[in-house]
């Protein structure tokens, strides 16, 4: 063979290569990552994983941005975690076209914990009820914080029984701090039930803000009643 052939071979591959690629050349799956703002959130965590098995890691930029370059095709599960905002999940197929994923990270609920204690009677003794089911970057979460204590009386029929028990409750956190809606996820007792409500609703917060202003908040309230 020639060198005139070697250099023609040469050239048909290199057409040929750039024609039809190989199928792995290029794949990616890249994205912006946001907050419910819409404001781009920087140094978020980007999970790459296949079968649920982590592959890479990486973390959003300055614009938001993140990339997983050189991708087999197949299919991946991505998450992005960012502190005090929600977990993003997606599923992404790779195919021949770069896959663009746009994360936004809802916020993530409050949580309120309170022991509430009482000295039971002479000669009662405590009995636990089995509970029940029922240029602007982004991402600048302020929490709630609770102005006043949290301080539910132990109903005196549930002291008088030597109840106690754990009530859970999901409620709203407004923009004013006031709580709404609070609904119960777990109640031990129906006295300790009304109680955990009539307390929840008087509760007074400094209510959460994204990128410095207000925003409504959800809030789980878990309330533990013990006699001593």
């Amino acid at each position: 063979m020639t060198q005139a052939d070697r250099w023609l071979r040469w050239v048909r591959s290199a057409v040929v290569f750039l024609l039809f690629p190989p199928a792995c050349l290029g794949q990616s799956i890249s994205g912006v990552v946001y907050d419910p703002d819409g404001y781009v959130v920087q140094n978020a965590r980007v999970l790459l994983m296949r079968d649920y098995s982590k592959l890479k890691e990486t973390k959003s930029g300055e614009a938001g941005e993140f990339a997983f370059p050189g991708l087999e095709p197949g299919m991946y599960q991505l998450q992005v975690k960012q502190e005090r905002l929600s977990l993003f999940q997606q599923t992404v197929v790779v195919g021949k076209e770069e896959k663009r994923v746009y994360a936004v990270l809802p916020l993530a609920r409050e949580t309120e914990s309170v022991q509430i204690n009482a000295r039971l009677a002479s000669g009662v003794r405590k009995s636990e009820r089995i509970s029940g089911k029922a240029g602007h970057w982004g991402g600048q979460v302020e929490p709630a914080i609770l102005l006043q204590p949290l301080r539910p009386a132990y109903p005196p029929s549930a002291i008088a029984q030597g109840t106690q028990g754990t009530v859970v409750l999901y409620a709203t956190i407004k923009t004013d701090g006031s709580v709404s809606d609070p609904i119960v996820l777990e109640s031990a007792d129906p006295d300790l039930e009304k109680e955990a409500l009539q307390a929840t609703r008087k509760l007074l917060y400094q209510p959460m803000k994204l990128n410095g202003h207000p925003v409504p908040c959800q809030v789980t309230i878990i309330l533990d009643f013990k006699p001593e």
